[in-house]
C-alpha cells in the first residue's frame, strides 16, 4: 500500500511477538531508528492507552529526536477500543496515535464510482454492523499539545485525535494481491490500518520532496487548510457503534476526520514539505 503512493521508497517491515507488550514495540522503534535511521515508521496497530509507562515511550522520543516522522491508525471501533475479547463500555483512544509525538491517521468513508471519481461528499462512517471504520476520541493520559490550541473548543486541555484522515472505510476498500499468506491472490483491506499506509507512503514523498526528514509533523498539518493544500474537509456522519456513541464530523477540525482527508496527493505533498522545517 505505501508503495502505490511511494513507489521509489525502500520498505521495511519489523515484526514483534504478538504476545509482546507496547514496551516491546517501542523497543523495535528504538532499534530501527537506531540502526536503520528511516524517514517514515507506519504503525497499523496499536493498544488502549498505557497508564504511566514512561519506557514506553523511548522509541518515539528516539524519532523524534532523530526527525523520524512516526504515524498511526486511530482504530476502527470509533470512540472506544478493544480491551481483551471485547469492546471497552467507556471511550477510550488508541495509542501510540494518542501520543503527542505521533501524526494519528483516522479515516471517513469515501463515496465514489468504479473510475474513482467522488459521487457525493465524504463521511465520517460508522456501518450497520457495529464496527466504526475512523476510531477517534480524547486521550486520557496526554494534554493537548500546543499544535492543537487552533482547535481547543474541540479537544479540550486533551490530545486530541485524529489529526488527519484517509479512505478507511469497508465499503470503499483497497484492492491487495496477498502472497505470503494462504490461499493468496486478490482481495480487499480496509480500515485506519491502509489509511495509516497510505498517508504514511505520501510522508515519505513529502520528504523527498523537502530533501530532508519531517520529523513531528503536527505543527505543520495544523497549518495546511483547504483545497489549495490538497485536503478537503469531511462536514458529514460520525463514528458511532451500538452502544457506543461516537464523534459527530463538522466544518473545520473534528475528532473522527482531524483536519480533513487527503484528496488532492501532489498539493498536499508540496504544501507539507513547504511546511514542515525538519
Amino acid at each position: 500500500m505505501m508503495h502505490a503512493f511511494a513507489p521509489g521508497a525502500t520498505l521495511i517491515y519489523v515484526e514483534v511477538a504478538a504476545a509482546d507488550t507496547t514496551l516491546m514495540y517501542e523497543q523495535a522503534l528504538s532499534w530501527v531508528v537506531a540502526r536503520l535511521r528511516p524517514d517514515v515508521v507506519s504503525y497499523s496497530s496499536g493498544a488502549p492507552e498505557f497508564q504511566g509507562d514512561s519506557q514506553a515511550q523511548a522509541g518515539l522520543r528516539a524519532a523524534a529526536r532523530a526527525g523520524v516522522t512516526v504515524v498511526a491508525g486511530t482504530g476502527d471501533t470509533g470512540a472506544t477500543e478493544p480491551v481483551g475479547a471485547t469492546l471497552s463500555p467507556a471511550p477510550i483512544a488508541l495509542w501510540p496515535a494518542s501520543d503527542p509525538l505521533v501524526t494519528a491517521v483516522g479515516g471517513p468513508w469515501l463515496h465514489v464510482d468504479p473510475a474513482g471519481n467522488r459521487v457525493r461528499p465524504d463521511t465520517a462512517f460508522s456501518d450497520a454492523g457495529g464496527s466504526a471504520v475512523g476510531g477517534a476520541g480524547l486521550s486520557a493520559v496526554f494534554p493537548r499539545p500546543a499544535w492543537q490550541n487552533s482547535v481547543r473548543a474541540i479537544v479540550g486541555e486533551h490530545r486530541g485525535i485524529a489529526d488527519v484522515s484517509m479512505d478507511a472505510s469497508e465499503c470503499s476498500p483497497a484492492a491487495v494481491f496477498q502472497q505470503a499468506l494462504p490461499p493468496g491472490g486478490w482481495g480487499r483491506t480496509q480500515g485506519t490500518s491502509m489509511a495509516t499506509a497510505m498517508f504514511g507512503g505520501l510522508a515519505a514523498d513529502a520528504a523527498q520532496a523537502a530533501g530532508h526528514r519531517l520529523g513531528l509533523l503536527g505543527p505543520a498539518l495544523y497549518s495546511l487548510h483547504g483545497t489549495a493544500d490538497g485536503l478537503l474537509d469531511v462536514t458529514q456522519g460520525n463514528d458511532s457503534i451500538p452502544g457506543m456513541p461516537g464523534w459527530p464530523a463538522r466544518p473545520g477540525y473534528d475528532l473522527p476526520t482531524g483536519i480533513g482527508t487527503v484528496a488532492a496527493a501532489l498539493p498536499f505533498i508540496t504544501a507539507l514539505a513547504r511546511a514542515a522545517p525538519g
